[in-house]
C-alpha cells in the first residue's frame, strides 16, 4: 500500500491561523480584565471606613470618658444616635427625654411616658452626677445608653416617691433635645482650644465640683497681662465662672496644668476674671493650674 502523502499549508493559511488564535487570546485577556475590575468594585464598596472624628478637645474628652468604663466616678457609656450640631458643655442648660432602668429592667421613671422632658444646667447638683456627666458632649438629637455606678447615681442622693436601691447601679437611656448654651454666639468666630501641658496625678476634676486654681494670663504676643497666684476656689459649671475654664479644667487631675486659647465672648460671666479687663482684649492665653478638687 502506497504511503499516505501527509498535507502541507501555504504560508498564508498558517498565518490566517496565527491571527484567529490571537484574537481569542484578546477576548480571553478582556473577559478577565473586566471580571477583576468589577470585583476590585465590589471590595471597595465593601470596605470599612472609619468614622470621622470632630476636630476638638470635646469630643476627645468625651472619648476618652468612654474608655474609662472602670471608674466609679464615670458612667459607662453607649453611643446610640449621634445628634448634630455642637457639643453640651459643663455649665450649658440641656432639655433631655430620658428612661431609667434598674438592673433587672424595672422601669423607675419615664419622662416619654409622662410627657414631661427634663431641663437642667450640666453640673447643676439638682440631677445626679452620673446623669450629668453621660450627657456631657452629646449634641442635640443624639442618643445615649448609660451605665451608672452607685457612687454617682443614688448612694448620697435617694430619689423620692420612687425606691432605687443605694448600692445598685442604674441605666438610663438618653436622648437630647435642645441645648442652650452659656456662650454668646459672637464666641464662634474664635474656637475654644486648650492644651495639656503637665499631667496631673491627683483627684479628677468633674462638672460640678468645687475646685482650686490659679492661672496666669497673656496676650496673644505672649506679653503677661495678669495673674492670679493665690489659690482661686470656683465650682465648675456655675454660672458665676466662666464657662471655658468649666469646660477645660473639666477632666483635668490635680496637679496638672493646661493653656486655655479663648476669646473675650468665652469668658463672660457674673463674676469677671479680677486680673484682666475683657472689654479691649483679643485672643487670650491662659495657663491655668489646678490645685485641689473638693
Amino acid at each position: 500500500m502506497a504511503k499516505k502523502e501527509k498535507k502541507s499549508h501555504s504560508p498564508l493559511y498558517r498565518q490566517s491561523k496565527m491571527l484567529q488564535l490571537g484574537a481569542l487570546l484578546l477576548i480571553a485577556y478582556v473577559i478577565y480584565s473586566d471580571y477583576q475590575a468589577k470585583h476590585e468594585d465590589r471590595k471597595t464598596e465593601t470596605k470599612i471606613v472609619t468614622p470621622k472624628v470632630v476636630d476638638c478637645e470635646i469630643a476627645e474628652g468625651q472619648k476618652k470618658k468612654e474608655e474609662k468604663v472602670d471608674n466609679e466616678n464615670l458612667p459607662h457609656i453607649t453611643n446610640i444616635k449621634t445628634g448634630q450640631g455642637k457639643a453640651a458643655l459643663c455649665g450649658d442648660k440641656v432639655t433631655i427625654h430620658y428612661t431609667g432602668l434598674l438592673p433587672d429592667e424595672t422601669i423607675f421613671k419615664d419622662t416619654y411616658a409622662s410627657q414631661e422632658p427634663l431641663s437642667f444646667i450640666l453640673g447643676d447638683e439638682a440631677v445626679i452626677a452620673g446623669l450629668s456627666r453621660g450627657v456631657e458632649g452629646m449634641k442635640e438629637g443624639g442618643i445615649r445608653q448609660l451605665i451608672v455606678p452607685p457612687a454617682i447615681a443614688y448612694r448620697h442622693s435617694p430619689p423620692t416617691n420612687i425606691y432605687v436601691p443605694a448600692e445598685e447601679q442604674v441605666g438610663f437611656k438618653v436622648e437630647l433635645l435642645k441645648i442652650e448654651p452659656q456662650f454668646s454666639q459672637s464666641a464662634d468666630i474664635i474656637p475654644l482650644k486648650w492644651f495639656t501641658e503637665k499631667e496631673g496625678s491627683g483627684k479628677t476634676a468633674f462638672c460640678g465640683d468645687r475646685v482650686s486654681i490659679s492661672y496666669v494670663v497673656f496676650d496673644a504676643t505672649g506679653h503677661l497681662i495678669g495673674k492670679q497666684e493665690e489659690k482661686a476656689d470656683i465650682t465648675l459649671g456655675k454660672d458665676d465662672v466662666p464657662l471655658a475654664f468649666s469646660a477645660a479644667i473639666n477632666g483635668m487631675k490635680e496637679g496638672g496644668r493646661l493653656l486655655l486659647v479663648a476669646a473675650p465672648p468665652h469668658l463672660m460671666a457674673k463674676s469677671p476674671l479680677p486680673v484682666v479687663n475683657l472689654s479691649d482684649m483679643g485672643v487670650l492665653h491662659i495657663q491655668i493650674s489646678l490645685k485641689t478638687v473638693e
